[in-house]
């Protein structure tokens, strides 16, 4: 970490709050929260996490200051949220009065994102919400109180910024029209550190895919299932579906007759098994029927994994349109089949396509523009 010479810039104090446990949140706060410590310097960047925050002790020896909020957390506690969250917003209003933040950032949508930005406004705080999804997933969890409560937040919000081109496009349309043209891309897989320094090769064995997160069923989890069946004959392939969620049963009865498929990480993964899951396996595979951006392809730039991907929302875009990965011609079981056949059948294209991964993702910390614009927020009258 760095403190910055320039005194104007050096002044900026900024407050990374996220309360969630799991998930793409933490790291996206994390990464934030280290863009911002790379330039203001630990001193001037707190955090406020969950007691159960995976990444809270990365999170405190980084930062100067952590505030800890604990309670009940998992939407389906929605009640118990309810009644902690008095408690905690007069814990968070005694902190953001101690260390008098000049922007508070809000990295993702939780339970009680909603709440806190409303805090934020009636202290005077600007606020920084950034938007994964313009809407959100068929199948999701709450979608009517993450449609009501996001509302609440892009309202609240001096600032708002998007993780890629295609939900700031379709996230505008739910902006005020004064703040439209203010609305700012910053790409998720800038926010990933380069894990690996050179581009990865296929070694002469079996191709390792993996399928990464929730299993909820706009993640095409049935068309997968339709497209590995056409590659049953191959022993060329291996592939691990890593996660857990609404479809985990259907993965269990779809996917169990195949030898080439490990179903061992059926389970809510710890974050260093993630990790591992990157480091031990050649390419990675979203077969969505809908997507906004996939932190899991972010994540995988990092480590120089390629990705197939379906021709939908930002899934293109974060793989260079073909650059990095494969794009199937359609959402199909058919498409899917194709370009896993491609995958194994021209081996040869594969650390190109690796050094493009490595590419998406951030040289080094402190590589992106979230500086500049918490900077230019907390400097605007």
């Amino acid at each position: 970490m760095s403190d910055t010479s320039d005194s104007t810039v050096a002044a900026v104090r900024c407050m990374v709050i996220f309360w969630g446990t799991s998930g793409a949140g933490i790291r996206c706060s994390h990464r934030i929260g280290t863009e911002l410590i790379e330039h203001f310097g630990a001193s001037h960047v707190m955090f406020s996490l969950h007691a159960n925050n995976a990444w809270l002790d990365a999170a405190r020896a980084i930062s100067g200051d952590v505030d800890i909020v604990e309670g009940t957390v998992g939407h389906l506690s929605f009640g118990s949220i309810l009644l902690n969250l008095p408690r905690q917003l007069l814990q968070l209003r005694r902190t953001i009065k101690r260390f008098d933040p000049d922007v508070i950032v809000i990295p993702m949508n939780f339970a009680q994102a909603w709440a806190i930005g409303a805090l934020a406004t009636w202290l005077g705080k600007k606020l920084v919400y950034v938007i994964h999804d313009a809407w959100p997933h068929p199948g999701d969890y709450a979608r009517l109180f993450q449609i009501l409560s996001q509302n609440a937040l892009i309202k609240q919000a001096t600032l708002t910024v998007a993780m890629s081109k295609f939900v700031g496009e379709n996230a505008r349309i739910s902006l005020p029209a004064k703040r439209r043209a203010a609305m700012r891309i910053a790409p998720l897989g800038k926010l990933v550190p380069r894990v690996v320094t050179t581009p990865r090769e296929l070694d002469k064995g079996p191709v390792r895919f993996l399928f990464l997160g929730r299993l909820l069923q706009y993640k095409g989890l049935d068309i997968l299932a339709e497209a590995v069946s056409q590659l049953a004959d191959r022993y060329d392939w291996r592939l691990t579906i890593a996660g857990n969620g609404n479809e985990r049963e259907f993965v269990i009865n779809a996917f169990s007759q195949y030898p080439q498929v490990d179903l061992q990480k059926l389970v809510w993964l710890l974050e260093a098994e993630v990790d591992t899951l990157m480091e031990t396996h050649d390419v990675i595979v979203c077969p969505y029927l809908e997507a906004s951006q996939s932190g899991v392809i972010a994540e995988g730039c990092g480590y120089g994994l390629p990705a197939v991907v379906t021709p939908v929302g930002a899934l293109p875009e974060q793989i260079g349109y073909g650059k990095a990965g494969w794009v199937t011609r359609t959402a199909t079981s058919a498409a899917i089949a194709e370009a896993m056949i491609a995958v194994l059948n021209d081996r040869s294209v594969y650390s190109k396509k690796s050094a493009a991964a490595l590419d998406m993702a951030s040289p080094s910390p402190g590589a992106t523009e979230w500086s500049d614009m918490v900077s230019s927020l907390a400097m605007a009258k």
